[in-house]
């Protein structure tokens, strides 16, 4: 966000975590209040809050990233604002490994949520992707405009002149850390190797925790919580070796992480899952070695040889650095990305834009995917399997009713016939009856009122707003 206010747009950047207003880097960050009650309050109570920040302040583009405000995205174009969706992950191939979606779920989840964002992407005004895979997957949905802009490091929060005899004897992994993310290998990889890891992150899964703390490898981790971006980059200074392993699910495999381009920019050689894109981008740089992720020997020899030989590693690490300033640093997708704001197509809006909120196709899909969800958690009357298919089913409600209030309503019909117990839905996950918004147009309902034409209101430098529920030095 950086970059647009430094080119002269007016960015306004709203975030959940109960940290307050304030401008940052000449952004303003409107805080909706801190995210709480788990990922079902994420995914409805705070979506809303986020729909109605955004439209109280009503900018001329709203930039966003989380799925689950899709559907408030699709409500806020009906205002006239113009949505761009900032796709960091293959998220239909990320929901197949989802741990808190039951395994029989998640094939319809993913049909449903694959659904939803080709819907979405024929009507949003641009979709930014973070790799190429994926733009050109929302190309062939149909999307109106659709540009990769890669999530590379900006080179002067990470590159220093770190002295290679200054740097500990120490590997680092960095990031959001889940089991799909590799730790367990990593953790189960320690005890064979003479060295510790310098971890720092945000654990998506609590019960993982506990029970890698009771491995023998936990011994040999710096356990450093959550760091800033000055944090970041002093355990890069200081470590020897990156971990970038993550497992071969089918987002990841065709995914671009950051945390190899950040090792990579830090001087540091990486040790990295041996995918096919991640191989050409290793090998071509020379920068690291290559292991299988699910095997804790190979991690560990990758890690034995590195630190066992300080020429070939410091050599590597420097080959890593001269790809990232050469071919890898972020100065170049900013340009992309301004260049989307700069010269912004005109097209006309198509007139079934301004009608419809909630197409047949997704309305069929997402409540067979939840009827299924349901009927498996009616049949497991206890634990999490029943816990999580209410929880996806609250979910679809409270998005529907957001967007569409009839789809909503057939989605609890649906779903209902499909658990053939109707009476079973616990009282906090009855849907209310549709609340009429007079501040949109056509009061809330399917059929509204007309976007204004996108030349009536376009200054030199548009105002902006991106609604992301995230950390704000992360999104910074």
């Amino acid at each position: 966000m950086r970059q647009p206010a430094a080119a002269g747009h007016e960015v306004h950047l709203i975030v959940a975590d109960g940290l307050g207003d304030e401008i940052k880097h000449d952004v303003r960050l409107h805080d909706v209040g801190a995210k709480s009650g788990g990922r079902l309050s994420r995914m409805t109570g705070t979506v809303k809050r986020v729909y109605d920040k955004a439209l109280a302040l009503m900018p001329d583009v709203a930039h966003f990233h989380d799925p689950e405000l899709i559907p408030a995205a699709l409500r806020l174009q009906q205002a006239g604002i113009r949505i761009v969706y900032d796709v960091h992950e293959d998220v239909p191939r990320q929901v197949l490994a989802k741990h808190w979606i039951p395994g029989v779920a998640r094939p319809w989840v993913s049909r449903g949520v694959e659904t939803l964002e080709d819907y979405a992407a024929r009507r949003f005004d641009a979709i930014v992707a973070a790799t190429p895979v994926i733009r050109e997957r929302f190309a062939r949905a149909g999307a109106r405009h659709a540009v990769d802009v890669c999530n590379y490091p900006i080179l002067a929060e990470l590159v220093r002149d770190t002295p290679w005899s200054s740097r500990r004897n120490e590997v680092c992994y960095l990031g959001g850390i889940s089991r799909t993310r590799g730790i367990e290998p990593i953790i189960a990889a320690l005890p064979d190797s003479d060295t510790r890891l310098n971890l720092a992150g945000i654990w998506s899964e609590p019960d993982l925790k506990a029970a890698l703390q009771r491995e023998a490898g936990w011994s040999r981790v710096n356990d450093l919580g959550v760091l800033d971006r000055a944090g970041v980059a002093e355990v890069l200074a200081q470590s020897k070796v990156g971990l970038v392993t993550l497992l071969p699910t089918p987002s990841y495999v065709e995914s671009l992480p950051i945390k190899l381009f950040e090792y990579m920019a830090a001087g540091m050689p990486v040790i990295a899952s041996d995918f096919p894109l991640w191989r050409g981008i290793v090998e071509d740089a020379g920068c690291g070695l290559l292991v299988d992720p699910q095997d804790p020997q190979a991690i560990a020899d990758a890690i034995a040889t590195l630190l066992a030989d300080d020429a070939r590693a410091q050599a590597m690490g420097e080959a890593g650095k001269r790809a990232v300033l050469a071919k890898y640093s972020w100065a170049a997708e900013a340009d992309k990305l301004l260049a989307l704001y700069r010269g912004w197509p005109h097209e006309a809006l198509h007139a079934h834009d301004a009608a419809l909120y909630c197409p047949a196709a997704v309305a069929a899909v997402l409540p067979g995917a939840m009827a299924v969800v349901w009927r498996t958690a009616h049949h497991r009357r206890h634990g999490w399997p029943r816990r999580a298919g209410a929880g996806l089913y609250a979910v679809a409600l409270a998005q529907w009713h957001l967007v569409c209030p009839a789809g909503g309503q057939r989605l609890r019909r649906l779903a209902a016939r499909g658990a053939r117990r109707p009476d079973a839905l616990p009282d906090g996950l009855r849907p209310v009856r549709p609340r009429h918004d007079a501040g949109l147009p056509g009061g809330g309902h399917a059929v509204g009122g007309q976007r204004r034409h996108p030349q009536q209101r376009t200054p030199a430098h548009p105002r902006h707003a991106v609604g992301a529920a995230g950390h704000r030095a992360g999104l910074l």
